[in-house]
């Protein structure tokens, strides 16, 4: 899973919450955060900091086979990762958009 944000103090514990209690014995679970926000690094098992935004070389090799994507973001956000997915031959048919504005 990937997350980007200027709230990781906000955002991440709901994520991890959530995480714990649906899957957490059932699904090996890998978050990449990123964020130029500090982040407290205790007990974050499982979670990959990066202090830049991403870029779509982030998702370079991603595995086009049996993936589904679920994007939901800003403009920007949106357009660096279909660009990315792509470049790694994931159609537009593998993804499904949630609108973010409001």
């Amino acid at each position: 899973m990937i997350l980007s944000t200027r709230e990781p103090e906000v955002l991440l514990p709901l994520l991890m919450k959530a995480v714990d209690a649906l899957c957490a014995d059932r699904v090996h679970f890998v978050l990449d955060l990123f964020t130029t926000a500090k982040v407290e690094q205790e007990e974050l098992s499982g979670v990959r900091i990066h202090e830049n935004r991403i870029e779509k070389e982030f998702l370079r090799g991603a595995d086009p086979t049996a993936r589904q994507v679920y994007l939901c973001g800003p403009k920007p956000f949106e357009q660096i990762i279909l660009e990315g997915i792509a470049d790694c031959g994931i159609g537009s048919d593998q993804v499904t958009m949630e609108g973010f504005a409001y």
